[in-house]
C-alpha cells in the first residue's frame, strides 16, 4: 500500500517525467529496435560498435534521442537521491532537476568542445567519433539501470530511499571508471601516443570536471 500512497502525494513532476523517458524509450524501441539493441549488446562486446560507426548517418537518429534520455534520467535520479539524502533538500524537486540537468549538459559540453578541439588540432576526427560513441553507450546503461532505482525512490517504501539512493551514487562512480578506462584504452590503441600523454588527457577531460562539481557540492554540505 506504500506505493500506491506515495505516488498519490503530490509527486506530479516526478510521475510525468519518468512517464516522458519511458515514452521516449518505447518510441526508440519500436522504431529503432534492431540498431538499439545492437548497441546495448556493444557494451559487452565493444567491436559492435564499428557496426554503429559505419552507419554514422543512421545511427545519429538514435543517438540524439538516447543522449536527451540519458540527460533526463540521470538528472531525475540526481534529483531524488539528493533531495533524500539531504543535499539541497530546500528545493523544490523540479529545481533540482532543471539544475541537474543544466550542469550535465555543461559538463558534457565543456567535454565535447575539448575533444572537437583535439580532433581538430590532430586530425582525430575518427577518434572523437569513437570517443563519443563509447560515452554515450557507457552513459546509457547506467542510465537503464538507475531508472527502476528512480522509481523505486520516488514511489517506494521510505526506508529504501536512502540505501538505494547510495547505491545508484555507487553505480555512477562505477560506470565512470568503466568509462574512463574504456576510453584510455581506445585513446591508447587507435592513437598510440605515450602512456604519460594518456594520463593527461584522462585527467584533463575526464576526471577534472566531475572532481571540481564534487568539491562544490562538498563545499555546500560541509
Amino acid at each position: 500500500m506504500e506505493w500506491i500512497e506515495r505516488t498519490t502525494n503530490g509527486q506530479n513532476a516526478e510521475f510525468l517525467l519518468i512517464l516522458l523517458v519511458l515514452f521516449i524509450l518505447g518510441v526508440l524501441r519500436q522504431s529503432e529496435g534492431q540498431r538499439l539493441g545492437v548497441f546495448i549488446r556493444a557494451f559487452i562486446n565493444p567491436s559492435l560498435l564499428d557496426q554503429q560507426l559505419r552507419q554514422e548517418r543512421a545511427f545519429n537518429r538514435v543517438a540524439v534521442p538516447l543522449f536527451f534520455t540519458v540527460l533526463g534520467i540521470l538528472s531525475i535520479f540526481l534529483s531524488l537521491s539528493f533531495g533524500h539524502l539531504g543535499i539541497a533538500d530546500t528545493f523544490q524537486f523540479t529545481f533540482r532537476f532543471l539544475l541537474f540537468a543544466l550542469v550535465l549538459a555543461g559538463l558534457t559540453l565543456v567535454r565535447g568542445v575539448g575533444y572537437l578541439f583535439l580532433a581538430y588540432l590532430f586530425d582525430l576526427r575518427k577518434v572523437l567519433s569513437s570517443h563519443s560513441t563509447h560515452w554515450l553507450l557507457n552513459n546509457f546503461i547506467l542510465a537503464l539501470i538507475v531508472l527502476p532505482i528512480s522509481i523505486a525512490i520516488a514511489f517506494g517504501p521510505p526506508y529504501l530511499t536512502r540505501p538505494l539512493s547510495l547505491l545508484g551514487l555507487g553505480l555512477f562512480l562505477l560506470f565512470y571508471i568503466i568509462r574512463s578506462l574504456r576510453l584510455f584504452s581506445v585513446t591508447q590503441q587507435q592513437m598510440h601516443v605515450p602512456l604519460l600523454y594518456n594520463v593527461l588527457y584522462l585527467c584533463a577531460l575526464e576526471i577534472l570536471p566531475p572532481v571540481m562539481v564534487g568539491m562544490a557540492v562538498w563545499r555546500q554540505v560541509a
